[in-house]
This record gives C-alpha cells, sequence and structure tokens, in this order.
C-alpha cells in the first residue's frame, strides 16, 4: 500500500461541525471553512453519520433561534432595559420595559406559511369580470392595436 495523505475527515472536530450549524453557517461557508469542496462536504454527509448527526444538531438551535425570533416579531414582546440620561452632569439610569408591538410583515410572513390555505397571497381577478369577459376584452384589445398600426 502505498503513503497517502489521511482524509480530511479524520481530522474534523464533531463539536466544531455542531457549532458551526449553531452559527447559521451556510454549507459554502463550513466547506471553506474545512479547507473541503462544496462537493466533499456533501460526500462526508453521505459517508459520514455523525458528521451529518453534528450538523444538523447545529442547525437545528440556530433554525429554533429564528422561528422564536420570527414568533416573537409576529406576536409582539417585552423585554428589560435601562434608560440612562445625563441632566446637568447628573447621569440617571431608570430601569425601563421595553415594549415592541406586533410587527405585520413578520405576522404575514408567518400566516402565509403555516395557514397557506387561508392566508397565502394570491393574483385574483379584482375587476368583477368572468374569464371568458376578460378574453373578449383581450381580443378586442389586440384588435384595436391591429387597427392602428
Amino acid at each position: 500500500m502505498g503513503k497517502g495523505r489521511k482524509p480530511k475527515i479524520e481530522k474534523i472536530n464533531y463539536n466544531q461541525i455542531e457549532a458551526f450549524g449553531k452559527f447559521g453557517l451556510t454549507d459554502v461557508q463550513i466547506a471553506e471553512a474545512l479547507g473541503v469542496s462544496k462537493a466533499t462536504l456533501n460526500n462526508y454527509k453521505k459517508k459520514y453519520p455523525q458528521f451529518l448527526d453534528s450538523l444538523k444538531k447545529g442547525k437545528e438551535v440556530s433554525d429554533a433561534k429564528v422561528v422564536e425570533s420570527l414568533y416573537k416579531r409576529a406576536t409582539g414582546y417585552s423585554h428589560p432595559d435601562v434608560h440612562i440620561s445625563n441632566y446637568q452632569g447628573v447621569i440617571t439610569i431608570t430601569q425601563i420595559i421595553k415594549h415592541y408591538p406586533p410587527d405585520p410583515l413578520s405576522i404575514a410572513y408567518w400566516l402565509n406559511n403555516r395557514q397557506p390555505d387561508q392566508w397565502k397571497n394570491r393574483r385574483e381577478d379584482i375587476t368583477g369580470l368572468s374569464q371568458p369577459e376578460i378574453e373578449a376584452l383581450r381580443t378586442k384589445a389586440a384588435e384595436i392595436m391591429q387597427e392602428n398600426l
């Protein structure tokens, strides 16, 4: 047997792979951090179950954080904060509760994805005309355009 390089997979720390997923890195960024191509990274995922499990475990954590943040934005939230003021050289620190109202864009995104039957954005005919009437108008418009050429 010839002496060859050890595969990079043997040097990989699975805790590091999980951390990459927790940080929200994409597969391309993870491959770059490991010094391999995206194709090699995909091969690792297929060939080494522990590698794939570590990556999934990390990505689940970051995905859960994003879902929680989207939920908070959609429903509104409050958190403790401080207000710092300076009046005539006297600094005052006041404990406050900061409130954030629900965000309409986050609400729409959530509902469009969670309840698409009721909330999905659709292009609908708002003219009140039936489809045959619309087609007749299009035909008439095309005839008028031809006459004006």
